[in-house]
């Protein structure tokens, strides 16, 4: 049934895809109208974002449209815009200040009372007959409003914050740091808002729209701390050089700056000076909380914080040796000395880092470790994490114990109500490599005092994808730190070992030629930059989960969505499409983020941790679709897909996860391993190129490496170096600087 609609009131309750939006319709006085079925109203994607929250007035032509889920027939009304208005800013800011500050009146009658028109007027002529009509409301609550309304110079801030159109969020934020001296701090200086992550040409237009006169210095000023975040996004770098920032600022701004941008930029509480040049005051901070919480934890006297540390006052060499010896005993080899000496630093020193490359017996080691602490150390609550869910699983599967992601260990235990940890905790980070300065920040927070961390990973490998460096900045520092070097899980004769410890090393090792085809061909070889010869290759390859392709990139030719594109079409074009419900178009094709489709066979990687009993599956899983279904099945699934061999149903959460898992980035692979490996090392991502990645890349195959390459592409890429080294941080200083002023914090 289609009808023409008159003008409706509404407000977004949710957004979903294509522009539409669950609202509320609204009566004359601001109280939600009582419905027979949901409304959806799909506006123009010429409105640009429709903020949650917002009034519009709408008209256009409304649809019933139905669904089924779980078995139950559902019914909504969609209406297609073709006239919509916005009647007023979000009061995102209000409802949240309300919802936070009085008690008794929560989410849902906050938002009621800020859709009141006449809200300020009963709030300052005390009202409360009014205010307790609406709905939720009671004289009480209406009492408890009027006492504690904002005041005006708040309330102003609120007004002022939603008129600019900044984030709900970021409006909260402000008011929550600043208070009613939000609005003159950010007319005196609006690139604090640079701080809070609003862009650089969001602020100058907030400038060009409140026609705000700021002195050249202030322009200066924030040009300089906008180049300091844009490098630490851009290279992951928390520290900028003098020189560097003066010729970034002059080519932003085309002035010529007579004095020192840092500088000015200091004076005005945005940049804090370092020894090596300047920080924006949020990673100057977090690099001391980081250092400050290692170095007391490394010298944190024996059994201090906690009852259960009182195993550390009979801690000796004697039993670290008798206890190590008896795990030895069950091993059907023998530890090297190196691995021994690992294993006794471990456990004798409360914090330390171990690094090893491939094949060097990290696991094995891990494995001692914990037979060790569990010896010595009755009590102590072990806590296995790490920073991608499928290392984390991975890790789980070695050690034999739970392990779990830093972010869901974050999340489990930092906010009100949650379950505190226990006091004595021996944290193992493993792929250490990969952990951000943001983070290890967050972990360290929740931390109790006698807590002891093991950091284990290879400093060869690629730097984090955030900014900033843990690991490797505890390489040159106080902290107790082995590297490992003998290999034992490999023969050195391999030629796949050989090469990945050459390119450790920075050592250019070209490697033999591919022959015609991939049985005759050496197990580790170039293979020429040609997508017939790849397609060829990875044919013969054997199962698509013995096999994958990694490239440095996401874009161009080779990058990873064009080769997820092509060999898609080569496992056949003609395979059905996984499909899912939209509320307007019906059961129609889904299409990725990237623009693709997914298909009945297609191997799929999944892009973001869910944590739930049905699903449980991680960033960086891979998986292959082994049912589509022609219509959303009772349970609310579009298909089925095989993750690291458990069936899970494909519902919408897990469908909005999922990418083609053809060829995958090398940042993505890390810390997994497959039979066969074809790396691809070309020109077209030679600015991204480094040792770092062709190493992470060369040590995944557990049989075969093809580098997809020419020699003049390889040896560059090999001969940058690891991109860590040009990574400037500040956390190796401030650990040095900790432990020589006895925990005092240094920024």
């Amino acid at each position: 049934m289609t009808s023409a609609r008159l003008y409706t009131l509404v407000q977004v309750v949710k957004q979903r895809k294509g522009g539409c939006c669950f609202v509320h319709v609204l009566n004359t006085d601001g109280t939600i109208k009582k419905r027979k079925r949901s409304l959806i109203v799909r506006f123009s994607n010429q409105l640009g974002e429709v903020p949650v929250g917002s009034l519009w007035k709408v008209s256009g032509h409304q649809i019933v449209n139905q669904f089924v889920v779980k078995g139950a027939v559902i019914y909504e009304d969609v209406l297609d815009a073709t006239r919509a208005s916005m009647l007023q800013p979000a009061k995102h800011t209000l409802s949240r200040w309300i919802s936070l500050n009085i008690d008794g009146i929560g989410e849902i009658i906050a938002n009621r009372l800020v859709r009141q028109r006449n809200l300020k007027k009963w709030v300052r002529t005390n009202d409360t007959e009014s205010l307790s009509l609406v709905p939720g409301m009671n004289p009480d609550l209406a009492r408890r409003l009027i006492e504690r309304w904002p005041d005006e110079g708040l309330h102003r801030t609120m007004d002022w914050l939603d008129a600019l159109n900044l984030s709900p969020s970021l409006g909260f934020k402000l008011v929550r740091l600043f208070g009613k001296e939000a609005v003159e701090r950010l007319t005196d200086n609006p690139f604090l808002l640079l701080g809070l992550n609003v862009a650089y040409d969001q602020v100058l237009a907030v400038i060009e729209q409140l026609e705000l006169e700021l002195s050249h210095d202030t322009f200066v000023a924030g040009a300089a701390m906008h180049v300091v975040i844009k490098r630490m996004s851009a290279n992951g770098s928390t520290v900028i050089s003098d020189l560097l920032l003066r010729q970034s600022v002059e080519k932003l701004t085309g002035l010529v700056t007579t004095g020192d941008p840092g500088q000015a930029a200091v004076q005005q509480g945005l940049l804090v000076r370092v020894q090596d040049g300047y920080q924006v005051w949020g990673t100057a901070l977090m690099e001391a909380a980081v250092a400050s919480k290692l170095v007391k934890s490394l010298n944190r006297p024996s059994g201090q914080g906690s009852l259960l540390a009182s195993w550390e006052h009979q801690l000796s060499e004697s039993a670290l040796q008798a206890a190590l010896k008896s795990y030895e005993q069950q091993l059907p080899f023998t530890l090297s000395e190196e691995q021994q000496q690992a294993v006794i630093g471990a456990v004798s020193a409360p914090v330390v880092g171990i690094s090893g490359g491939a094949g060097t017996g990290k696991t094995t080691i891990l494995q001692a470790i914990i037979s060790v602490y569990q010896a010595l150390a009755d009590g102590i609550a072990c806590l296995p994490v790490a920073l991608s869910g499928r290392a984390a699983q991975r890790m789980a599967q070695s050690t034999g114990m739970p392990a779990q992601t830093i972010a869901k260990l974050i999340a489990d235990h930092l906010g009100e109500g949650k379950p505190l940890l226990q006091d004595h905790l021996l944290i193992i980070i493993d792929e250490a490599s990969m952990v951000d300065l943001l983070s290890m920040y967050r972990l360290v927070r929740i931390l109790p005092e006698a807590t002891r961390f093991i950091f284990l990973g290879d400093c060869a490998q690629l730097s984090p994808v955030g900014g900033g460096l843990v690991f490797h900045a505890m390489y040159d520092s106080p902290i107790p730190f082995f590297e490992l070097s003998q290999v034992r899980r490999q023969s050195v004769q391999s030629p796949v070992h050989r090469f990945a410890m050459a390119v450790r090393k920075g050592e250019v090792l070209i490697p033999e030629m591919a022959l015609k085809t991939l049985p005759e061909s050496p197990d580790c070889c170039v293979l020429p930059p040609s997508l017939d010869r790849l397609t060829h290759f990875w044919e013969a390859a054997g199962a698509l989960s013995d096999r994958i392709i990694l490239s440095p990139r996401r874009s161009g030719d080779w990058g990873v969505t064009s080769l997820n594109t092509h060999f898609q079409k080569i496992l056949g074009s003609e395979r059905d499409d996984l499909h899912y419900l939209d509320p307007v178009k019906g059961w129609i094709p889904w299409i990725t983020r990237f623009k693709q489709r997914l298909k009945l066979g297609d191997p799929v990687l999944v892009t973001r941790n869910i944590y739930d009993d049905e699903l449980d599956v991680r960033n960086g899983d891979l998986g292959i679709i082994t049912e589509v279904f022609q219509s959303v099945s009772a349970e609310g699934w579009s298909g089925v897909v095989y993750i690291n061999g458990e069936r899970k149903g494909i519902n919408q959460e897990l469908l909005e996860v999922l990418d083609l898992g053809y060829a995958i980035s090398i940042h993505k692979a890390q810390g997994s391993q497959w039979h066969t490996v074809f790396s691809v090392v070309t020109s077209e991502a030679r600015r991204m190129l480094d040792a770092s990645m062709v190493y992470t890349a060369a040590t995944r195959p557990t049989d075969r490496l093809i580098l997809v390459t020419d020699a003049h592409s390889l040896r560059g890429a090999v001969s940058a170096g690891n991109s860590a080294s040009r990574r400037h941080v500040d956390l190796g200083r401030k650990l040095a600087m900790c432990a020589q002023t006895q925990f005092r914090d240094h920024v």
